[in-house]
């Protein structure tokens, strides 16, 4: 298995898929993918809604001559759109959606949306899957993390991970799951919008109370452009220390446009047992929320149980 490396390929943005950005040409995206693997990215990131299929074949053909040992590859599930009917601005619906299934069908869809992203990859494994834009039945349903270990389990996937959308509120949903499935859960992908209303810094401190991971997601500039982004990235850092990332290969933020990384401002991997087993208890969120100044939000603040 290869590890998550710091800077990572991300396939969301290009102006193909999710018409966010200069739309490139066929041949300059792929052009992208080499370059990235060129200059040293090593972990490359997609979904499976993204042009409903079409960047993860568009992936595939830009790695196809490169050895699948050599790159971390990883898959994101979750938007039903092979029965489900896009819903203007918000897509796709989530798979957990009542009106598509019962949790009884939940890990039938995630094997057969697992298996389709992997072929569409051209890959037999991902390094690592991701629950894309749960829903809260999603982030709490024990269906649905049964289903995630079962992939596991089956060897179509090496690790197990969470990727959250920049939606208001979505951070006290992040708590809930990473207590409740801590044990399953390997990978928290972060959205780290500076002075977003539910910024990412909130729940770094638990994640690494659980042993989960952290992978930095959409972290497009805010109001305040490069010197908000530095002096939200600085307070960050300061949430915790943290380890030296891994090696691995960097270009700086991740080409296309989202800006994907592993290990950079959010530390890098996991280690230990954990907490609620062996190690120290699981941390809980405090209640309320005080402003330092307009638009900074301060982050929560965790108390162990009891």
């Amino acid at each position: 298995m290869v590890d998550l490396t710091r800077t990572a390929f991300g396939t969301w943005s290009g102006g193909r898929y999710m018409h966010f950005g200069e739309k490139l040409d066929e041949e300059r995206y792929l052009g992208l993918i080499n370059r990235a693997y060129e200059k040293g990215t090593r972990t490359f990131m997609t979904a499976d809604v993204y042009g409903q299929g079409a960047a993860d074949e568009m992936l595939a053909r830009g790695l196809a001559s490169k050895p699948r040992d050599s790159y971390c590859l990883v898959g994101a599930v979750g938007h039903d759109f092979y029965t489900g009917q896009r819903e203007g601005a918000r897509g796709f619906p989530r798979f957990t959606d009542a009106s598509l299934r019962t949790a009884d069908d939940y890990a039938d869809y995630l094997r057969m949306a697992t298996e389709k992203e992997l072929e569409r990859c051209g890959a037999e494994h991902f390094d690592l899957l991701l629950l894309h834009n749960p829903d809260v039945t999603g982030y709490t349903s024990e269906a649905v993390w049964e289903g995630m270990a079962a992939l596991k389990e089956a060897g179509l996937t090496k690790q197990l991970g969470l990727a959250p959308g920049p939606a208001n509120g979505f951070t006290l949903d992040m708590l809930v799951c990473m207590e409740k499935f801590a044990d399953t859960t390997d990978w928290a992908a972060v959205v780290m919008k500076p002075l977003g209303p539910w910024p990412g810094a909130s729940v770094l401190e638990a994640a690494e109370g659980w042993r989960v991971g952290r992978v930095q997601r959409v972290s497009w500039p805010a109001p305040g452009g490069r010197r908000a982004w530095r002096c939200w990235s600085a307070r960050v850092s300061a949430v915790r220390p943290t380890r030296q990332p891994g090696s691995g290969g960097s270009v700086g933020l991740a080409v296309m446009g989202q800006a994907w990384r592993a290990g950079s401002i959010l530390s890098h991997g996991r280690s230990g047992r954990k907490p609620g087993r062996t190690g120290r208890p699981p941390a809980r969120a405090g209640h309320g929320r005080s402003r330092r100044g307009p638009g900074r939000p301060q982050p929560w603040r965790w108390c162990p149980p009891g």
